[in-house]
């Protein structure tokens, strides 16, 4: 558990995802920001700015995976093909 990189500082994931990123030869993010976890939607406007840099486009959807009725999937289906429409165009 200790030597997980997603582990410690918001710096030391950003840059494992990075890593992660680089070796899969990504062409886009998507972050599933869960309301009531501080560490995934804490961090996720750090991590969308990192990788806005680098020019990779991310989607970050909010929600909440413990009540399903906070979580609706018509629109998290439209915004999921709504990026790939723009990963499809560039």
């Amino acid at each position: 558990m200790l030597s997980n990189p997603l582990r410690g500082s918001g710096e030391n994931r950003i840059k494992a995802m990075k890593n992660l990123a680089e070796s899969y030869n990504i062409d886009g993010v998507i972050m599933f920001s869960h309301w009531g976890c501080r560490q995934s939607n804490g961090l996720s406007r750090m991590i969308k700015d990192s990788f806005n840099k680098q020019g990779i486009p991310v989607l970050v959807l909010e929600g909440d995976c413990v009540d399903i009725n906070n979580c609706p999937a018509g629109q998290i289906k439209t915004r999921d093909e709504g990026f790939a429409e723009i990963l499809n165009s560039v």
